[in-house]
């Protein structure tokens, strides 16, 4: 990877295991970004002249205070013209940005006076772009400037941070909706806790721990992550935008831990590859579980025209659907259904406890397919898409176009119920 030396200002090439320790600089873009190019040759003088390049000196004065010698930016530390390159960086941003030792997020549309928080920090449009989800949540440390350097507050506090920070996890989490213990999710010592709880009875303060390793510090983060089901990962990012319709996808790589390459023209059917990636390495029945927007379907398998997949978060904002519970939903006295979900080129197998719909004329008209994941706030139902046969002797169904989620709940089976007006056989 390319590094900025904090001092000469100048492009550095670094490969692993020997990569320096780095700080990295995350924004939003502006006019007259300090791009490659314009630093690329050391012998041509730095592009001074650059509104961007206020804000990569800033950076640099910055991080060279907090003892860092170098710092990667994304403005200037990609060669976005090669697409081999761009498509490597892509890829890799989201284990750069966690192996980070410092994360400034600068926020050039805040002023506050003083130094003091500004009362419009959640407003900052920092926290409406796609990319700088990732780079919220990735880093182990990450720390908010305004528009003149002037520190805000810290994303989380731990051992590796003095007291007087100022944590805004809660802030941050209301800005977001990322539940506060996924931003703290980095612990510098097991003295670091949130619970009330006084470990330093069972602790010998005289001979605390050793900090965590670099393999320690990514399994935590891992371990904080893989709490979250897929449609709650979607949802965080459902109302951020990015410049380009690909990125909604791109920006996502890290935070589902998959790798695909780089097809900028191929417009939202990134996304419908990311969740193809997505369902390689996972099981995770959520990502079926969105609604569909103004009666518009999702992109599902175009070959055959079936709807399946979304064609954006968007589809999954404000998604209320948890991890599911140990067991699937199935009917009393069946036996218990496989959940794995197979992708192949045409179809998405999958176990579903199936709900028939009955028709006027007593046939199947219609079908709810119950999901394995719940409600947050009902840990006892199950959001069911709707469905309709397309070959029911080979099990074959698609989803109904502009149908959304419907909600299944335990019944009393000695009774008579309806979903939507129809009773359930």
């Amino acid at each position: 990877m390319r590094l900025l030396n904090t001092s000469t200002l100048r492009l550095e090439s670094f490969f692993d295991p020997y990569v320096p320790r780095y700080a990295i600089l995350s924004h939003t873009w502006e006019d007259e970004e300090v791009l490659f190019e314009d630093i690329r040759d050391a012998r041509e003088p730095l592009p001074v002249h650059k509104k961007g390049f206020t804000k990569v000196q800033g950076s640099c004065r910055q991080a060279r205070q907090d003892g860092f010698g170098y710092i990667w930016i994304d403005s200037c530390c990609i060669d976005k013209s090669s697409s081999a390159e761009l498509s490597e960086a892509i890829n890799s941003m989201f284990q750069w940005y966690h192996k980070s030792r410092r994360r400034y997020a600068y926020l050039v549309d805040i002023n506050a006076p003083a130094g003091e928080r500004s009362v419009s920090f959640r407003q900052s449009r920092w926290f409406t772009r796609g990319w700088t989800l990732q780079e919220l949540i990735a880093p182990r440390d990450v720390r908010f400037y305004d528009h003149n350097w002037s520190f805000l507050g810290i994303r989380q506090t731990s051992g590796d941070n003095p007291g007087t920070l100022e944590d805004m996890a809660d802030e941050i989490s209301n800005a977001t909706t990322i539940p506060v213990n996924l931003l703290r999710w980095y612990r510098s010592s097991p003295w670091h806790s949130d619970s009330d709880s006084d470990d330093s009875a069972v602790l010998d303060a005289s001979h605390p721990p050793a900090p965590p390793t670099e393999e320690e510090v990514t399994s935590q983060l891992t371990k904080a992550l893989r709490v979250f089901s897929v449609a709650q990962k979607m949802s965080w990012a459902a109302k951020r935008r990015t410049t380009r319709l690909e990125d909604e996808a791109y920006c996502l790589l890290g935070l589902f831990d998959v790798n695909m390459p780089m097809l900028y023209g191929e417009g939202d059917r990134a996304f419908f590859r990311l969740q193809q990636e997505i369902l390689k390495v996972s099981d995770d029945q959520s990502i079926l579980a969105f609604d569909h927007r103004s009666g518009y379907g999702g992109r599902g398998f175009p070959e055959e025209g079936i709807t399946l997949l979304a064609d954006s978060p968007k589809y999954f904002v404000d998604s209320q659907f948890e991890r599911p519970p140990l067991y699937p939903p199935s009917w009393p006295g069946e036996p218990s259904i496989e959940t794995e979900l197979l992708l192949s080129s045409r179809f998405l197998e999958i176990g579903l406890c199936l709900c028939p719909l009955m028709s006027d004329d007593g046939l199947d008209a219609e079908y709810l397919g119950i999901l394995r994941c719940v409600y947050r706030d009902d840990f006892m139902s199950h959001p069911a898409i709707p469905l309709q046969a397309v070959d029911r002797n080979k099990m074959i169904f698609q989803r109904i176009r502009g149908r959304d989620l419907r909600k299944i709940s335990p019944l009393d089976l000695d009774s008579q119920h309806e979903i939507n007006g129809k009773p359930i056989r």
